[in-house]
């Protein structure tokens, strides 16, 4: 990994090298011609012959120059980004505050906003309700303005204060945010970050196209890094980048009619945001019917393995509760992976008002609709009757065997029984996981992305990552998608 980071720094200096400069840096010295020229070298059809192209303003163009590398692993794309996100803020707050931070360092100001922060929240007690309403309006316009860069500097700051309550803002180790995909772990992900100011991380492959996505659209930059505190992950759905050692667990579960759906748009558009026409469904409906059939006994699986097969203690989040009330969940959420409530101000700044927390960090869950009701989206599959009835009646008398554990009956997602999605209002209690008065409990560690055999379909299955084939085998190799439908539209609906 350090060796990446120094090709890459290496590479950013030579590019400003002229084409006298850098043939006299390689003529002089042979190691570095040796050594350097080799990192420089493009792969056969990438290089330009340029020496016979004409001369502009009496001027030949070079013959040869460095080239910045590519960036392929996580730690400096972290970096790169953020730094660009510094300087985005650092020009607004020139624009605006001129007087006050110019020639101020970050950390300085970061101190000064940490002051101002700390001063509000020992006012907390004594405050009458119009400042409170302003303290509220002061930190919420605070969250939308700094990047999580400048956000994480302000709560590493807080540490240092005398008056802090503890030596650290999260529970020692690695808390996963375990999840089947298209369970809302991304949105939780995007809350976390608004109302810590901690970048959370991901070990999904930092150069896949939606790891990109997350990090330049939705500002989800930690994708590819498996470190403390807070890390998300698959597994054992599908292997990710890295092995590492886990001491909780944050298991995310959505009901599987949405899920496997959203799943199947996500395979089918290679985005995180949209989803394919009905056409798309009718011309593959064979496939899709395999696909629901076969991820509901892993969504089942996937809840297993961590709720009944480990020792580390977990705490079970139920998405439909999260959309219906965001506040409640997200201080269960905290409760679980921080030591003290330093987080209790910035939560109501973020939610405590009934801001659509989501655009404050940039990534929107789509289950609400335009009339703004949480609840309207969910269930959606079912209410527009996606799934056909005799797909519903093989379903129900293969239940038993897909979901041996009863974890649809268990949730309020059985569609027979409990009349899901009409039973949001008297949905049964959520399951206490065994380990969650283990006072030990932080001793003990959950082994992620070990070993390839623990993963829930077998390596040659046509669902999971191997859609691809099937999506570009259909897309003339993506360069030919499925049609989607808008937003706009998905949220009228």
């Amino acid at each position: 990994m350090q060796r990446l980071n120094d090709r890459y720094i290496l590479s950013v200096i030579l590019s400003f090298l002229t084409e006298t400069e850098g043939t006299s840096l390689l003529l002089c010295r042979k190691s570095w011609a040796t050594r350097v020229l080799p990192i420089f070298r493009l792969p056969p059809g990438e290089g330009k012959v340029i020496g016979d192209q004409p001369q502009v303003n009496g001027r030949r163009p070079h013959r040869h120059r460095f080239i910045v590398y590519p960036v392929p692993d996580a730690a400096t794309r972290l970096d790169r980004l953020n730094t660009r996100k510094w300087r985005r803020m650092w020009k607004q707050m020139l624009s605006k505050y001129h007087e006050e931070y110019y020639n101020q360092s970050m950390r300085e100001i970061a101190k000064k906003e940490w002051i101002k922060t700390h001063h509000n929240r020992s006012d907390t007690e004594s405050a009458e309700d119009s400042s409170m309403v302003r303290r509220t309006n002061s930190q919420q316009a605070l969250l939308q303005f700094w990047s999580p860069v400048l956000e994480k500097s302000l709560l590493h700051l807080q540490q240092q204060q005398p008056s802090s309550s503890s030596s650290c803002l999260f529970l020692p180790g690695i808390t996963l945010l375990a999840s089947y995909p298209r369970s809302g772990n991304t949105y939780v992900r995007s809350l976390l970050e608004s109302i810590t100011g901690f970048v959370t991380l991901s070990d999904t492959r930092s150069d896949r196209s939606l790891s990109i996505a997350l990090a330049e659209q939705h500002g989800l930059v930690g994708e590819g890094l498996c470190q403390p505190p807070l890390c998300k992950t698959h597994w054992p759905e599908r292997m990710g980048c890295g092995h590492y050692q886990a001491n909780r667990v944050i298991l995310l579960v959505r009901n599987p009619w949405d899920a496997i759906d959203s799943y199947w748009h996500l395979n089918a558009t290679n985005t995180h945001t949209q989803k394919v026409t009905a056409e798309v469904y009718q011309q593959h409906q064979d496939l899709f019917q395999s696909l629901v059939r076969n991820e509901l006994h892993v969504w089942s699986a996937f809840l297993d393995f961590y709720w009944n097969d480990q020792s580390v203690e977990a705490l079970l989040v139920r998405y439909e509760d999260l959309m219906r009330n965001p506040q409640h969940e997200m201080q269960r959420v905290l409760t679980f992976c921080t030591p003290s409530d330093w987080w209790r101000p910035r939560l109501d700044a973020v939610i405590g008002q009934n801001v659509e927390s989501s655009r404050i960090h940039g990534y929107q869950s789509a289950t609400s609709n335009s009339n703004g009701s949480a609840s309207s989206g969910i269930g959606r599959t079912l209410k527009v009757e996606l799934y056909q009835r005799q797909l519903l009646e093989d379903l129900r008398d293969k239940i038993d065997h897909l979901d041996p554990n009863r974890w649809m009956h268990r949730l309020g997602y059985d569609i027979w029984q409990q009349d899901f999605p009409n039973n949001l209002a008297r949905m049964p209690d959520l399951p206490v996981h065994r380990n969650s008065q283990l006072a030990n409990s932080n001793r003990d560690t959950i082994s992620v992305n070990d070993s390839v055999h623990k993963e829930l379909r077998p390596r040659n299955s046509p669902f999971g990552r191997n859609m691809r084939s099937w999506r570009r085998q259909h897309t003339n190799d993506d360069q030919n998608p499925f049609p989607t439908v808008s937003f706009e539209k998905r949220r009228k609906n």
